[in-house]
């Protein structure tokens, strides 16, 4: 009691006293009008000479449409702009490198009956695109009519970190079969074929996602994690219904290792580099139990993929009284990963969300923020929760957060309406009347997981509203931009640590 009580008083300090001394440059752009009203940014890039390129898709009626392609100055005024809306044409992913931007993008050759893949460039200075076929497919392999309605066997573009490769990953039919294969191919940022390599999995899921696939620095190797359910061990008493498989493809070979998590449910895995073996980091819980129990680590050998470490850490007593106050048998659901990242130590540090609708009829949501710091042999070292009470109203863009690392710490940016208050015990939340009110925070978490927080701005005295679950972030971590939407009126906004 004593040491909860003590936490207590340490949250009442934090509350007292914002920490306004933290650093954050605002910038923004002119306000300016789209032709469409729905449009999220999906990459930023820094020009070397202080401005941005900025792509963001758009929407009509509901569907993607096309891209939006800007280039600002250091001072975020506009230099060039480019819409991108080819017709018959369906992109299946984009970045940007240096002066450069990289679109692929598949159609459908109707004269030889096959979906083709196409990488175009262009410079920021003309926008001038040429194109180059990179591989095709066959009917069999990929039916059009299905590939275009309703993508059901959607591409994936990925790049490296370093972006000098990028992975293509098409799930398509075994010569009509009905079995899933999935094929790679790798290339350079010259479109040169590195890898080309076909596998089969036992995954349940209908491709891999964008954010379970990692392309080495070298772009020879591509890693891709799913889970996968065996009908066979839905019959076992004992032992846990799912498991991950982490996959390895080269030019030449394919290895599966399987990430055994036995009376465990692992969730929301994903991956990252560190100094010597591939990580893999989510959330877990008991079989038969609908609540999550804790941080469950893995780290394998990158080239052999031999596990070296498992860990199953249960959340600790101070996470659950900061989440939960004296009602700690509460559930948690809906985990997600949203980011992580390596510190100075090497040490993982993973932020996360629990979404939790309450009364679907008003859309409260108790979209709780989780962060945690892991050491180098997966142990917590600790995690903590931040609470935050929100109204979404079909405005989810508004909540959530998007996380910024920089050295040991995370910076957070959530959109809120009123200063966080102490509920029983360590509770803290932060409440927000709508999404489209109150104003933008900024949430610091420092090495020791200790945190305090900076009202940048009210949305009274602004424009528009900002998407703070759809940021962009610069390669050196510094800056990051959000877009902010009031129907076709939309502002940039660029914040510095």
């Amino acid at each position: 009691m004593k040491k909860i009580i003590f936490s207590a008083l340490l949250c009442l300090n934090l509350l007292a006293a914002t920490a306004q001394d933290i650093p954050c440059t605002i910038q923004k752009s002119e306000v300016f009008k789209d032709e469409y009203r729905d449009s999220y940014i999906k990459s930023v890039e820094d020009d070397g000479s202080g401005g941005v390129v900025i792509g963001r898709n758009f929407y009509s009626s509901q569907n993607l449409y096309g891209y939006y392609f800007e280039h600002y100055d250091a001072n975020m005024k506009l230099i060039n702009e480019l819409k991108y809306a080819p017709e018959d044409t369906q992109v299946a992913g984009f970045f940007i490198k240096g002066d450069k931007i990289y679109i692929i993008e598949f159609n459908y050759d109707k004269a030889n009956n096959a979906v083709i893949c196409s990488g175009s460039t262009a410079n920021l200075s003309d926008f001038k695109f040429t194109k180059k076929v990179l591989f095709s497919l066959t009917k069999k392999e990929f039916e059009a009519v299905s590939f275009f309605q309703n993508f059901r066997m959607t591409p994936v573009v990925v790049t490296n970190s370093s972006k000098t490769a990028f992975c293509v990953s098409t799930t398509v039919n075994d010569a009509g079969l009905g079995k899933k294969v999935h094929k790679v191919h790798i290339y350079d940022m010259d479109f040169n074929l590195k890898i080309s390599h076909a596998f089969k999995t036992d995954t349940n899921e209908r491709d891999f996602r964008r954010e379970n696939i990692q392309i080495s620095q070298d772009g020879t190797v591509a890693y891709f994690l799913n889970n996968t359910e065996k009908p066979d061990r839905q019959m076992q008493k004992t032992g846990g219904k799912y498991h991950y498989e982490l996959i390895r493809v080269t030019a030449n070979d394919v290895k599966t290792q399987v990430l055994e998590t036995n009376e465990h449910i692992a969730t929301s895995l994903k991956m990252i580099f560190k100094k010597d073996v591939l990580a893999c980091v989510g959330f877990y819980s008991y079989k038969n139990e609908r609540k999550y129990s804790g941080i469950c680590y893995f780290d394998m050998d990158p080239v052999t993929l031999q596990v070296k470490t498992s860990k199953f850490n249960t959340f600790t007593e101070q996470f659950m009284a900061e989440k939960y106050g004296k009602d700690k048998d509460s559930e948690l659901k809906q985990i997600h990963t949203i980011g992580m990242q390596l510190n100075d130590n090497n040490e993982i540090v993973v932020n996360a969300e629990e979404t939790d609708t309450e009364t679907p009829s008003t859309f409260s949501l108790r979209d709780n923020i989780i962060y945690a710091k892991l050491a180098n042999n997966g142990d917590v070292i600790w995690a903590r929760s931040i609470n935050k009470r929100q109204t979404a109203y079909g405005l989810e863009t508004y909540t959530s957060y998007t996380p910024v690392f920089k050295g040991n710490e995370t910076f957070l940016f959530i959109n809120t309406s009123e200063k966080p208050k102490l509920g029983n015990y360590e509770k803290v939340q932060f409440f927000q009347k709508a999404g489209r009110e109150g104003g933008l925070t900024l949430i610091r978490i420092k090495d020791n997981g200790d945190f305090d927080y900076k009202n940048l701005f009210e949305y009274s005295k602004n424009d528009v509203p900002f998407m703070v679950s759809k940021g962009g972030i610069t390669k050196q971590g510094n800056s990051i931009y959000f877009i902010g939407s009031r129907d076709k009126k939309k502002q940039l906004l660029k914040l510095t640590i």
